[in-house]
């Protein structure tokens, strides 16, 4: 438990040099473009610079000079964001405010107590078992070193929540592009390839799916923050409510299909039915589940399953 803590961050290799890693320029052209300026490039820069100044206010005050012995581990974040790997610039920025929890407990006059609680508190945000008995076994200990690691537990589980939701918003992204090629080519195929339902016309396959990204817009809007009271919660509902527009577009035009086909019988079909019909598959995906049960169900039943 009381290793030497190096002071020096490991030498990194040159980005993009290993096996799978994206180029060195990628990086840069991720850095500089437009979509750089994203909520964790713009969140860590505030952060790296703030801390910076925090660092030098603390050192004129207390003589300590902790900042020379963190630039290291700042300038690697700041380079590590500079090329595009938000990954390893957290990383680094994470590393250098645990050494300097350790080098203030190590300082005494009670800072282990005080660290202690404070980070006790900050332990119920774990989510896993073993993360949390591990923590509280480290506080127990009554140990700076000991509040190092139980530091590094909290940095971890926050780098892996984060790395999970840019994970989980790239998924969305993929299923919003592929909803929204579907209709739009439907449309193109509709209109350029002789009308897929002879006595519908393309506007009418228009309409229907912007009336089923207009049900999913005032759903996402009305639900929008009804349930969410974290960070990662509220991003995670933006995401959902951003993607359910070209899903609800799709779903709109399926049901329009199901209502052509007979599938589904609303009365006569007439052009207001179905767009009514649209809206309320883009706001609700529980219309377009019942109706392909209707479908699925039957043929479950007689194949006995």
């Amino acid at each position: 438990m009381n290793r030497a803590l190096p002071t020096e961050p490991e030498e990194q290799p040159p980005y993009g040099s290993a096996p799978g890693e994206r180029t060195w320029a990628l990086g840069r052209l991720r850095a500089s473009g437009p979509w750089s300026q994203g909520g964790s490039h713009r969140r860590l820069r505030g952060k790296l610079a703030a801390y910076r100044l925090q660092l030098d206010a603390v050192d004129e005050v207390t003589g300590a000079e902790r900042l020379p012995r963190l630039e290291p581990l700042l300038d690697a974040a700041e380079t590590a964001l500079t090329e595009g790997d938000v990954d390893r610039a957290w990383a680094c920025f994470h590393a250098a405010v645990e050494v300097e929890l350790l080098a203030d407990a190590l300082g005494g006059d009670g800072r282990v107590d005080d660290w202690a609680e404070l980070l006790a508190a900050e332990t119920t945000k774990l989510d896993s078992a073993w993360r949390r008995a591990a923590a509280t076994a480290l506080l127990e200990s009554g140990d700076a070193h000991a509040l190092y690691h139980v530091r590094r537990l909290l940095d971890e589980q926050y780098d892996n929540m984060w790395r999970q939701l840019r994970t989980f918003r790239r998924y969305l992204g993929a299923l919003a592009a592929l909803s929204l090629l579907f209709v739009v080519s439907v449309v193109a195929v509709d209109a350029l390839g002789g009308p897929l339902l002879p006595e519908v016309g393309t506007s009418l396959f228009v309409a229907v799916a912007l009336f089923g990204g207009l049900g999913a817009t005032v759903s996402a809007a009305l639900s929008a923050g009804r349930d969410s009271t974290r960070n990662p919660e509220r991003l995670v509902d933006a995401w959902v409510g951003l993607a359910r527009v070209a899903v609800g577009m799709a779903a709109a035009l399926a049901l329009f299909v199901f209502l052509h086909s007979g599938v589904v019988s609303l009365g006569p079909l007439s052009s207001a039915l179905a767009l009514a019909v649209a809206f309320v598959a883009g706001f609700s995906d529980r219309l377009l589940v019942r109706t392909v049960g209707t479908v699925v169900e039957p043929d479950d039943r007689a194949d006995g399953s």
